[in-house]
């Protein structure tokens, strides 16, 4: 029996276990992305298709496209002041208004830094945008049949680049990780966590405060840098406490110099490649994945900081990879997932070969990973 005392992460340990299949989308969803909106979860596939689900009444309605694709990754999205946005390669940001069914670009968001895949997350009202910056090499071939010169243009990645957002200081980057390629990122609790090439990274920036002025006081009850409300807003989190007399002692002081790059931590990488993080109950989950074979998996498995290790908590009816994760909550929290695929034809399946009346031709059989499966889990 374990004699120590419980810290805080294992006090609020969630195990997802209940799961229970309902309607699939009306779309395959082989790479897609979901948040929750009032009673709705949108969902954006990698084709610009979005969706609204109606979780208590199980019912789907199709939405105009997003202006923007993705290919190798699950679309941008994410929900910020209300707001629902994605973003471009180029860095360009829409977002979907709801009363005009239409999307929209949001100019004073854009990000024109950089090409290449991009995730975004917000959290306490700051916004960020992980990028994947690419180094476009280009080669020119002549295509002597036709006598036609075409161009073929490949990336190189380079590395991984978080930048933060809020009204006052526009887009600012705070932190290069230097691994490549981008497969998800989360924000639990105020640390980011991204995963890029083989591993995952957390980065966790200090806070500063900023004076918030208050009539009611008098000017000698506090000190000049400090109000009765301080908002602690930097980097990733916001944060409002109250005193009715601050000291220089409650004063964060090891702030970086403005324009400082922060340093981000390597942390245990997720155990299965394709999964998807998401953050629950101020815990970061991975939902499903490939396991060392290749083959899809239902796992589900959380993050332990105190030991830095993932952790079994429950599994899903069906084993699949790349999924959508969005969380609903009103009186309780359900997780819902969607989509992903079930396999690779590039890994488990085997070429053929198929005569025709002239010539035999190797193919891969006609064969479909991709699914449309929803599943739900409500957290206790």
């Amino acid at each position: 029996m374990d004699t120590h005392s419980p810290t805080s992460s294992q006090k609020s340990k969630v195990t997802l276990t209940n799961w229970v299949r309902l309607s699939n989308a009306p779309l395959l969803l082989s790479r897609a992305s979901a948040v929750q909106w009032n009673d709705y979860v949108f969902v954006l596939a990698s084709d610009g298709r979005a969706l609204f689900y109606h979780s208590k009444h199980n019912i789907w309605s199709m939405l105009p496209k997003s202006p923007y694709t993705s290919a190798n990754l699950a679309p941008a999205l994410t929900l910020y002041k209300g707001r629902i946005l994605t973003t471009s390669v180029n860095g360009e940001m829409s977002t979907f208004d709801s009363q005009l069914c239409q999307w929209t670009v949001v100019k004073d968001l854009n990000l024109f830094e950089g090409s290449g895949p991009r995730i975004i997350a917000s959290d306490n009202n700051i916004l960020y945008s992980v990028v994947d910056f690419k180094t476009q090499v280009q080669q020119e071939y002549e295509q002597i049949r036709r006598s036609d010169n075409f161009r073929q243009v490949s990336y190189k990645h380079t590395e991984c680049t978080v930048f933060s957002y809020d009204p006052s200081s526009k887009w600012e980057k705070i932190c290069e990780i230097g691994s490549s390629p981008l497969k998800s990122a989360a924000v639990v609790g105020g640390t980011l966590f991204v995963h890029a090439g083989q591993d995952m990274f957390k980065l966790t920036q200090p806070v500063q405060p900023e004076v918030a002025a208050n009539p009611k006081l008098e000017i000698n009850t506090i000190l000049p840098s400090a109000q009765t409300t301080t908002e602690l807003n930097f980097g990733m989190q916001a944060l409002a406490v109250s005193h009715t007399g601050i000291n220089a002692h409650n004063i964060p002081r090891n702030l970086p110099p403005q324009g400082q790059l922060q340093s981000a931590t390597a942390c245990a990488s997720p155990t299965y490649a394709g999964s998807t993080l998401h953050a629950i109950k101020e815990t970061l989950f991975s939902f499903g994945g490939r396991d060392k074979d290749n083959q899809p998996t239902s796992d589900v498995l959380r993050y332990n900081p105190d030991t830095d290790t993932w952790e079994s908590a429950g599994y899903m009816r069906s084993a699949r990879y790349n999924v959508a994760v969005a969380i609903v909550q009103d009186t309780i929290i359900d997780v819902i997932v969607l989509g992903g695929s079930f396999g690779s034809s590039e890994h488990i399946m085997t070429e053929r070969a198929v005569e025709s009346d002239s010539k035999t031709t190797p193919i891969r059989p006609p064969w479909n990973n991709m699914t449309s499966i929803v599943e739900k889990c409500t957290v206790n």
